[in-house]
């Protein structure tokens, strides 16, 4: 949906707080940032970046929240979360070129998804469908 972000939900900076969709507001809650896995620290760097995407293709990332805690977001079962680092594949995610998502390293087959075909709120991991909403 178009002007939706992913955000903490509530914006409150608590471990385990989901993740969902919403309207642009501007706070932190909404502000994330990239981290390669092979950038944080010393390790090879792999993949091409997508010029159209802004990703690397097929290069692992975290996403972190720039609220003060710096909780990455992590997968709890399918559901989105906020979690502290732990260096767990649930925490790790990929663009794939072929189809267009963002997927989970921890289960390849699924991608990130806005439930209720985009019409939800929370955010999880899907099996792949190609869409974005």
């Amino acid at each position: 949906m178009k002007g939706q972000v992913v955000e903490v939900v509530g914006a409150v900076d608590n471990e385990n707080r989901n993740i969902g969709v919403n309207d642009a507001k501007g706070g932190m809650h909404q502000e994330w940032d990239i981290i390669y896995v092979d950038e944080m620290p010393a390790a090879l760097k792999i993949g091409e970046e997508n010029k159209d995407w802004g990703f690397k293709i097929n290069s692992p990332f975290y996403v972190v929240s720039k609220k003060s805690r710096g909780y990455f977001l992590d997968l709890l079962g399918n559901n989105m979360v906020m979690k502290t680092r732990n260096g767990m594949k649930s925490q790790q995610f990929y663009f794939d070129q072929k189809t267009r998502t963002i997927k989970s390293v921890r289960t390849p087959s699924y991608s990130w998804n806005i439930q209720s075909n985009g019409k939800g709120s929370n955010m999880s991991v899907y099996s792949t469908n190609s869409n974005w909403w």
